[in-house]
């Protein structure tokens, strides 16, 4: 579980997780677009997204104020 801060117009490219990792992320203020996929979802207070996170991705925060998002992380069984 994290909490994620993003300044205004702020960027935050993240590396591939292991294989499986799944990410569920719920925005509390400010306005962002997560990019996964090659698809860019805009997200606005009170809206969520989970997505696989096992390519790159990346959250940018779109709008004038600090963006605070909390993510819950699930990583896959390790053999």
């Amino acid at each position: 579980f994290y909490e994620l801060r993003l300044a205004p117009k702020g960027l935050e490219e993240a590396e591939p997780h292991p294989p499986g990792t799944i990410e569920n992320l719920v925005v509390q203020r400010g306005n962002v677009e997560i990019t996964t996929g090659g698809e860019a979802h805009q997200l606005a207070p009170g809206d969520a997204i989970q997505f696989t996170a096992d390519a790159p991705h990346r959250y940018r925060n779109t709008g004038a104020v600090e963006a605070v998002m909390y993510l819950v992380m699930k990583y896959a069984p390790q053999p």
